[in-house]
């Protein structure tokens, strides 16, 4: 269990106002069962009204799939509409791929399936970067000869952090 706490205690600053009074259930009924399963890509289709534009991006999707293989299954309905994954979906059509690890999210009205599509795409924008620990991340992939263009990062981002951490090594500074 110490460790379990220190996991936490990072993600515990500053949130104690949205403590419950009682535990808050992981998974609705619904999801308890929740499977990952392999499914055809001719079985699965987008959803129309899909508000992301990601096409100029699906290179880089591919890259990242070939470098780590599929490891964040699509979500989908039953019928087989997307609810999110429409880029994984583009690459890996464009790999030509056969299958696909997908959960189907039961359970949900069609407005909480609108809601969460949106959810899921907004939410990864909600958290600003500790600049000091992703310096020191790019720092670590560059002594281990990674290839940091495969972190998703722009290279005039990795320029940047690259940079920032060689101004504070000149000046001494470890990694304000």
């Amino acid at each position: 269990m110490p460790e379990q706490a220190t996991l936490m205690a990072p993600i515990e600053q500053g949130t104690e106002h949205l403590r419950a009074e009682e535990p808050v259930a992981a998974a609705p009924a619904a999801q308890q069962g929740m499977q990952v399963t392999m499914v055809a890509i001719d079985a699965l289709r987008g959803y129309d009204a899909n508000p992301r534009k990601n096409d100029k991006v699906v290179p880089k999707m591919c890259d990242a799939i070939k470098e780590f293989g599929f490891r964040v299954p699509i979500l989908a309905q039953r019928d087989g509409t997307i609810i999110d994954g429409h880029l994984r979906m583009k690459a890996a059509a464009t790999l030509k791929m056969r299958e696909v690890p997908v959960i189907y999210t039961d359970g949900l009205s069609e407005a909480q399936v609108r809601a969460f599509r949106l959810l899921v795409n907004r939410s990864v924008e909600w958290a600003d970067w500790d600049e000091e620990k992703l310096r020191e991340e790019i720092a670590a992939l560059i002594a281990d000869s990674y290839d940091i263009s495969m972190t998703g990062f722009d290279p005039k981002e990795l320029d940047r952090l690259i940079e920032a951490n060689e101004e504070d090594a000149q000046r001494g500074d470890p990694e304000e």
